[in-house]
């Protein structure tokens, strides 16, 4: 394990399932309140999110398993961006299918809300709910591109937010199904329509 690895899992470290306590908000509230803005598919039916319960997405079986802040991490951005600081999701993913799949449809999967002063590339994110989090590696900190059959990964999900803005003690979390299909622009096979299944507010506390 490399030390940016060992470092990695340090700061992201299990405690007790007590503190890993997920606030379980009912779908309907969620669904009106922290993204009642999402343009996306609603067709399924959207529960009620449990850490650390396995949610098959299409591509994945994909459970969170905890919330962190940190500034320990490097930012996304380029270096003349704000400080910021780190929201960070560990979650536990498994590829289902017989091929791999690219770590954008992972970051599709899951969305985030309830957040003050998230960035996207070093700016002010227009709409939170929409920002793309960064998938890192716990085991060694490299970024993760593709997700391969067969192997279960235990990855960081990386949201910046502005160093000014109060840190969460929670989160709105949102888990996104795919489903596999030809793409109607170059007939090329995939996984489309991110469609919300799982709702829920997660726990987070500062890594130390």
């Amino acid at each position: 394990m490399s030390g940016m690895g060992t470092r990695l899992v340090a700061l992201l470290a299990r405690v007790s399932f007590k503190q890993l306590l997920l606030v379980a908000a009912a779908a309907v509230i969620l669904a009106s309140g922290l993204f009642g803005g999402l343009e996306r598919a609603e067709t399924a039916e959207i529960e009620a999110l449990e850490v650390g319960r396995t949610v098959d997405t299409g591509p994945f079986d994909l459970s969170i398993e905890r919330g962190r802040t940190t500034t320990e991490l490097e930012p996304s951005s380029f270096s003349s961006a704000p400080p910021s600081r780190s929201v960070v999701l560990v979650a536990s993913v498994r590829n289902l299918s017989d091929h791999s799949v690219s770590a954008a449809t992972l970051q599709d999967s899951v969305g985030l809300s309830g957040v003050a002063g998230l960035l996207d590339d070093g700016r002010p994110a227009k709409k939170g709910a929409d920002v793309r989090p960064r998938v890192l590696v716990l085991a060694d900190g490299s970024a993760l591109s593709t997700v391969v059959p067969g192997l279960t990964y235990e990855v960081a999900l990386v949201w910046d937010q502005a160093a000014d803005s109060a840190p969460p003690s929670s989160v709105g979390v949102e888990i996104r199904s795919h489903t596999a299909r030809k793409s109607t622009l170059d007939g090329q096979q995939g996984w489309f329509d991110p469609t919300a299944v799982r709702r829920g507010s997660v726990a987070v506390k500062e890594a130390s």
